[in-house]
Parts: structure tokens; C-alpha cells; sequence
């Protein structure tokens, strides 16, 4: 893959897929399986979990294919520079907004499992965690803005 841009679609694959975690949890339905206060049931924690944990891992791998191209173009001098950058950044900012959830749930469920470090993750804990998510969030649209136009300019 020398185009960075064709990256594209697995990314887009990888956010499809943590969007529909995001939203099970922080869109509001009485059916929504966690409480966002803190208060919560240990299995779909568990398994959110989990599963942003591979979407993690599924972005180590395009991160490291990202960092040969960017030796490659080290080397050699290419066109796809500035696509490359914007490329790298957003899966950078992606994976930082999926670790930022991964670690709320992982303290929500460790603290719903009695866990004593942390006991008592108290609201305000809770609520700064969740204000550092929603800046990772405005950071990825920020990067995902930007390679939108790097997809329609090339």
C-alpha cells in the first residue's frame, strides 16, 4: 500500500465500528445497556472492553505500515507526503479517542467489580475522563475533516 490514502478504508472500517460502541453507550435510551453516572453491569463493560482493545490492535498494525511508508519517504522523496501526515494523524487521534473509552469502561468496571484502587471512581473522576474523551473525539473530526479533503484533492 504506497498510497497512505488507501489506509483509508480500513480506518473507516475500524471507526464504523467503535462509533457503534460510542453510541450504544452515550446515545440516551432507556434500553442503553450501561448507565454513563458511573453505575454499571460488568458484562457489556467487559465485552466493549475487549472489543475496542482489537480495534486498538487493528490500529498498531496500520500505524506500523504507516511508519514504513514514512521511513520510505524519508528516503525517497514522494508525492504522498502530505497525505501520509494527514493519514497518520487521524489514526493517531482515532487511536487516542478509542483508548480514552477503553479506559473509562475499564475503570467503570473495575470499580463495579469492587476493585479497591478503585472504589468510589467518583463523579467528578468520571466526568474529567469523559471531558479528555470528548476532546480526543474533536481532535480525530479535526483529522478526519482534513482527510476527507486530502481524499478529494487526490
Amino acid at each position: 500500500m504506497d498510497n497512505p490514502l488507501n489506509h483509508a478504508y480500513a480506518l473507516s472500517s475500524i471507526f464504523t465500528r467503535y462509533k457503534e460502541i460510542h453510541d450504544k453507550v452515550f446515545n440516551f435510551s432507556i434500553a442503553s445497556p450501561i448507565s454513563v453516572s458511573g453505575r454499571s453491569s460488568l458484562e457489556p463493560l467487559r465485552a466493549y472492553e475487549q472489543e475496542l482493545g482489537g480495534l486498538r490492535k487493528e490500529l498498531g498494525v496500520i500505524q506500523e505500515q504507516l511508519s514504513v511508508l514514512e521511513k520510505q519517504k524519508a528516503r525517497r522523496k514522494t508525492t504522498t507526503g502530505e497525505a501520509l501526515d494527514v493519514v497518520t494523524e487521524y489514526t493517531n487521534a482515532l487511536s487516542e479517542t478509542i483508548n480514552q473509552l477503553q479506559y473509562i469502561f475499564r475503570n467503570l468496571r473495575l470499580e463495579a467489580a469492587g476493585d479497591e484502587a478503585l472504589i468510589g471512581y467518583r463523579e467528578n473522576e468520571y466526568r474529567e475522563d469523559c471531558a479528555a474523551y470528548d476532546d480526543s473525539i474533536q481532535e480525530y473530526r479535526r483529522w478526519g475533516l482534513k482527510l476527507k479533503a486530502a481524499f478529494d484533492n487526490g
